[in-house]
């Protein structure tokens, strides 16, 4: 494993005090559904005929207890439509470049998104491949695990040096996160089993349509911190708690999305 350079160190350590301030952040309390503690974020996107557009849009701060106006676009993405493109992320007001989703490696078991801002890695998102017997027991078609660094951690961890060695030696990111205390592993819920044999997640309402994107991630407690779920043709309701920003949320949806 490389050691992490100064100059990265500062960078990454800058990456997070910026994320209070500007694009990155986590809205307000008042943004929160105080039943389930989550921000509220929609995800729209259109294919065209050479690439695919998305757009990130969060509630605005509620008014007396009411909705305001309308969902604000605070992010968008761009994806050619070539399976190997990264997505670029723009901040709407800008219209400036933030960050980049990119499939980093793709095997028989594992595959591997990697999120950017500029040259610095900022998370980690892994997806098992669900195998024969997975479809024939009805068991969760697909796993994931999603590790970022620490953004209370003085000494953040460089991913690029951990994770993807963990991943193909190890079979996941839990040793990385494990022998590396600056970062923080979350994993995908596991789905109940309904009667009738399909299976659910509780989304609290968010969520109208089945779909194999639909996900929760949860923290060591299991408390939900971020689920994706399909509201409609093209939309996708993508709510989040700290540890995620709106921007780490995003970067989540469009992996889901990509697969």
């Amino acid at each position: 494993m490389s050691t992490m350079s100064k100059d990265l160190a500062t960078d990454l350590s800058k990456f997070y005090e910026r994320s209070l301030h500007d694009e990155f952040r986590t809205p307000e309390p008042g943004h929160l559904n105080q039943r389930t503690k989550l921000v509220h974020g929609t995800v729209y996107s259109e294919k065209l005929n050479s690439s695919t557009h998305f757009s990130f849009a969060l509630q605005p701060k509620q008014e007396n207890g009411k909705d305001a106006k309308k969902p604000v676009v605070v992010l968008t993405a761009t994806k050619d439509n070539k399976s190997k493109s990264p997505f670029i992320i723009k901040n709407t007001e800008t219209k400036k470049e933030v960050g980049r989703v990119m499939l980093q490696f793709k095997t028989m078991k594992y595959i591997s998104y990697a999120v950017f801002r500029g040259d610095v890695q900022v998370a980690s998102i892994v997806y098992h491949v669900p195998t024969i017997r997975n479809f024939l027991s009805l068991d969760p078609p697909r796993a994931a695990q999603v590790a970022i660094p620490d953004p209370i951690e003085k000494n953040p961890t460089w991913l690029a040096d951990v994770c993807k060695e963990s991943i193909l030696n190890k079979g996941s990111l839990k040793a990385a996160a494990d022998e590396s205390p600056g970062l923080v592993l979350l994993q995908n819920a596991v789905p109940y089993k309904k009667p009738d044999g399909s299976l659910g997640l509780n989304f609290y309402g968010r969520g109208q349509q089945a779909s194999c994107r639909n996900m929760q991630l949860i923290d060591t407690s299991e408390t939900v911190v971020c689920q994706v779920a399909k509201w409609d043709t093209c939309v996708h309701n993508v709510d989040f708690a700290s540890p995620f920003s709106s921007f780490l949320a995003f970067a989540f949806a469009l992996a889901q999305l990509d697969l």
